[in-house]
């Protein structure tokens, strides 16, 4: 996971900076005005406590930093909609965690829109608009690391009513 971290003063160089995860490091790989930003390490599950430290010196704090279980997406309803999009889905799995802003759902690995948390296993996405295709959707906690194993959903254009026959019926 790529962390923004904002400082309270600018960094001119990461050069031996690091950002420790309780007591995981892992180098500063870019500094701006105010912010660094770094890749988590992989960790257990559980809640650590986050600073930057320089070859030299620690920060003055630190900030907790949550790890959790990846999200395990395992199924989609409908799984077939409209090319203009707008359409109201509900994706099923596990591990999905209450919106903090960054629940996200991906299709074609390219078009990424918001998430509604529903519960652990349910999330709501409206579809984009999208040409005839089957494509892949996925959904990600932190809005950049997508699950693992995607479904599918098929854009397709809608029917059109010729005609009906009967046009009565008892």
């Amino acid at each position: 996971t790529l962390v923004n971290i904002t400082l309270d003063r600018s960094l001119t160089s990461a050069v031996d900076m690091f950002c420790l995860f309780g007591t995981s490091s892992s180098p500063v790989l870019s500094v701006g005005s105010f912010f660094a930003t770094c890749r988590s390490p992989h960790l257990g599950v559980e809640t650590v406590a986050l600073a930057v430290q320089s070859s030299v010196r620690l920060s003055g704090n630190t900030l907790p930093f949550e790890v959790y279980a990846r999200e395990v997406l395992t199924g989609i309803a409908p799984s077939t909609g409209d090319l203009a999009g707008s359409m109201r889905i509900t994706l099923q799995g596990v591990n999905f965690l209450q919106d903090r802003g960054l629940l996200s759902c991906r299709f074609a690995k390219l078009i990424s829109v918001p998430g509604e948390y529903v519960s652990s296993t349910a999330v709501h996405c409206i579809t984009p608009a999208h040409g005839a295709q089957l494509v892949t959707v996925e959904i990600a906690n932190n809005g950049q690391q997508f699950s693992d194993k995607a479904t599918v959903f098929l854009f397709s254009q809608r029917p059109q009513v010729l005609s009906v026959l009967p046009t009565k019926g008892p």
